[in-house]
């Protein structure tokens, strides 16, 4: 079998991931999407200075518990410069999330390739290492567990770790294998350095790093020589103090109180021992997703029963014991087998920080995004060493990776709609309450109130106290004009989470509209003490402001309204309005005219309206 360049592999890698995302591009925000990019002010940035730049990557957004996290500033810059170029138009992040995702394709075709070569010669049954290298990396790229990571746009964290963990690998293996020296050999190194702090950047997961380094090093550099892990086993202290710094960077001081107010922990949805025992299983069910990852079987949003003890359910102990027995496996064929006992424990290993203690949501695919990088050649190794003709193992690796690019593309159909892709959530977790109240939402922007109506009941009757759909039944209710019960919601909504901006603005809007405007006043107050940045509230607290003729306090909170959401037509037209009352008739027009070129027939609507009152006065 000829071998094949690395220009023409990367070529169809690049070409190929074009090609099964190429129907994601115009699929909306989602999910977390909203809080950290859609509606987080702090990444809509009009120019390019120091004080945007760092805001946006340093700043965590405060509308609301959930948002964009100071702590990944290499992903909130990312998002602030898509913002930059074309604002919330969806093409432009997903055409980045795809150039993410093919880029960590090639460099996993690097990695796996340079792995190859430190082993000598890795021929199997004449097939090249680069055709070893190829078909893994294909097999990753068009993997659908990893629709998750590019699909839904916020989880570029999550890829761009990935990609920059590569780098960093890559870079040091290059310094170690350079025939240069001194600064010339240094740089590779430094480079590595900088590639891992982008990559812990853009999510902690990549604590991990200095620990793979020093593993690569000795499997493939000392071919697991005992001697040289004896010599440098003090490094083994220094990895850890590395790791310990980077939890303290990430928790603060006081690691459990932060660990304790992660949201499903702090909410109670599962106590620490619940959570590892779980999560054991979790991996089983990653693994057999990795290996038959069909549409099906598939969820945004799983509805996994929690282990409470190590016989209940009996799978947690087959669990353990399971892992358990992967790493003693791996243990045992490292001598003779060392690429795959080294892919073993890149997968378990890269699972730790996000499938042990942190008490984050139980699971998600997109954390199989990393591990499964290297997991991917062991199907690949299995099947060109074991399957004695060697185009039969070729013909079958290649119509997996054609199986698995049209099951790629078919999911990516189903992120084209928010009903659509909630609904196939609810299908998978009829019993757990978000995902109805999330298919609710989509629902209403689709104008179908009494179906939303109806999922969000459901999601009272599976978790009386969620606080969401509280708030979005009081909502819908009011759009419906049962607006006693609407206000009853929105105080329950308060009630379960107090520090939930949201329905105390929903609730000020129901005042206001009743006639209660210092009560409406109350809300908007109390929903921007919470969530500064909320620039909903400020418009609205404007209007009241107006409606109780305090003109010079309305003209402000307009400003500041307008700053943290410029597209906000309904707040040039409040602006307008202030200036004509105030008789700044300058400003007004200045107003008037950017108005005009964002709604004109607003702009129309608020002038007549203000030439009647200006009359009337």
């Amino acid at each position: 079998m000829t071998k094949i360049s690395k220009s023409a592999s990367i070529f169809i890698l690049l070409l190929w991931g074009a090609m099964i995302y190429a129907n994601t591009l115009h699929n909306p925000f989602v999910f977390d999407d909203k809080p950290n990019i859609e509606d987080n002010v702090l990444i809509r940035m009009d120019r390019l200075d120091a004080n945007e730049l760092f805001a946006a990557a340093f700043q965590t957004n405060k509308a609301g518990r959930e948002g964009s996290s100071s702590r990944r500033p290499v992903g909130n810059l990312s998002f602030a410069l898509n913002y930059y170029v074309h604002h919330n138009a969806v093409p432009g992040y997903h055409i980045v999330n795809i150039a993410i995702h093919c880029l960590s394709a090639c460099l996993l075709y690097l990695l796996i390739l340079k792995t190859l070569n430190l082993m000598g010669n890795q021929m199997i049954r004449g097939i090249p290492p680069q055709w070893i290298a190829l078909l893994s990396a294909m097999l990753w790229l068009v993997h659908p567990l990893n629709t998750q990571s590019v699909t839904y746009i916020v989880q570029r964290y999550n890829s761009l770790a990935a990609l920059f963990f590569l780098t960093s690998l890559l870079l040091y293996i290059n310094g170690r294998t350079t025939s240069a020296s001194g600064g010339k050999r240094w740089g590779w190194f430094i480079g590595a350095g900088v590639a891992g702090l982008l990559s812990l950047g853009a999510k902690a997961n990549a604590a991990t790093l200095p620990f793979f380094i020093f593993l690569h090093e000795w499997f493939f550099f000392h071919d697991l020589d005992g001697k040289w892990l004896k010599q440098h086993i003090r490094f083994i202290p220094l990895v850890v103090a590395m790791f310990l710094v980077i939890t303290l960077v990430y928790l603060g001081r006081h690691p459990m109180e932060k660990l304790t107010g992660i949201t499903d922990f702090a909410d109670g949805k599962f106590t620490m021992g619940e959570r590892l025992l779980t999560e054991p299983r979790v991996v089983l069910r990653y693994i057999a997703l990795f290996f038959f990852p069909y549409q099906r079987w598939l969820n945004l949003d799983y509805d996994f029963p929690l282990s409470h003890s190590i016989l209940n359910p009996p799978g947690t102990l087959l669990a353990v014991a399971a892992i358990l027995a992967a790493l003693c496996f791996a243990f045992f064929i490292a001598k003779t087998h060392r690429l795959m006992a080294f892919c073993i424990f890149w997968f378990l290993g890269n699972l730790v920080i996000e499938s042990s203690v942190i008490p984050v949501a139980i699971i998600f695919e997109h954390r199989t995004y990393l591990p499964g990088m290297m997991l991917a050649v062991v199907p690949v190794w299995l099947m060109l060493q074991y399957i004695q003709n060697r185009w039969v193992s070729v013909t079958v690796l290649s119509a997996v990776v054609l199986i698995f690019s049209m099951w790629t593309y078919q999911h990516n159909q189903v992120w084209r709609d928010k009903v659509r892709l909630w609904s196939d959530v609810v299908a998978k977790s009829p019993d757990k309450a978000r995902p109805h109240v999330r298919l609710g939402e989509a629902l209403v922007e689709k104008n179908q109130t009494s179906d939303a109506i109806a999922h969000y009941k459901k999601a009272i009757l599976l978790e009386p106290d969620n606080e969401m759909a509280h708030n979005n039944l009081g909502y819908a209710l009011a759009q419906k004009g049962e607006t006693t019960e609407a206000v009853a919601h929105y105080q329950k909504a308060i009630k379960s989470r107090a520090d939930f901006a949201t329905p105390h603005n929903n609730l000020g809007v129901l005042m206001f509209t009743s006639g209660r405007i210092e009560d409406a006043i109350k809300h908007y107050q109390d929903a921007i003490n919470i969530a500064p940045h909320y620039c909903d509230a400020k418009n609205n607290l404007a209007s009241a402001f107006v409606a109780k003729g305090r003109i010079k306090e309305a003209i402000p909170l307009f400003k500041a309204g307008i700053d943290l959401c410029p597209d906000k037509s309904t707040a040039y037209a409040g602006l307008y309005g202030a200036f004509r009352l105030s008789s700044n008739h300058t400003a007004a027009q200045e107003t008037y005219a950017q108005l005009q070129q964002m709604d004109a027939d607003l702009a129309v609507e608020i002038k007549t309206a203000m030439d009647k009152l200006v009359v009337k006065q």
